[in-house]
């Protein structure tokens, strides 16, 4: 009998979402004028925020990550993304902006959506409190270092 491959153990919900961008990104160029479904995204290399959230959805489900598409308006334009739980507890991540120059929307509060232009009927969906802290990040002291 061979011991269990430490690379090989589960990882934790925001690595898995980390990676499922990546796949995302890699597999789907996002283009407003692109296809509007997940079968767009995911098959024809293109799609819009609706066919990227759709798609990212999906790719949750099969890595059992709860996650809903966020019907929305990003600076007045219609736009959709994703709330994803993670420890229990829902937060924006929008795989739109993963890897681009804009603002990276990886999971977020209302707070943080709202000041950069998100809006969204918030009664339809959960209260996203505050961004996502890891018990590494909370535990670490500031290195001092502006940024």
């Amino acid at each position: 009998q061979t011991e269990p491959d430490e690379e090989a153990a589960p990882a934790g919900e925001t690595e898995k979402l980390a990676v499922l961008c990546d796949a995302l990104r890699g597999a789907c160029e996002f283009d407003p004028d692109g296809g509007n479904t997940a079968w767009d995204a995911l098959t024809q290399g293109v799609s819009d925020s609706e066919g990227a959230a759709m798609a990212f959805e999906a790719l949750c489900q099969a890595a059992d990550i709860g996650c809903v598409v966020v019907s929305g308006r990003l600076d007045g334009e219609p736009h959709f993304w994703n709330i994803v739980t993670v420890d229990g507890m829902p937060y924006h991540l929008d795989v739109t902006t993963w890897g681009g120059e804009a603002d990276i929307v990886f999971l977020q509060g209302d707070e943080t959506l709202l000041s950069i232009g998100y809006w969204w009927d918030n009664s339809q969906y959960p209260v996203c409190a505050d961004a996502y802290e890891s018990a590494a990040e909370t535990d670490t002291e500031p290195s001092g270092e502006a940024s």
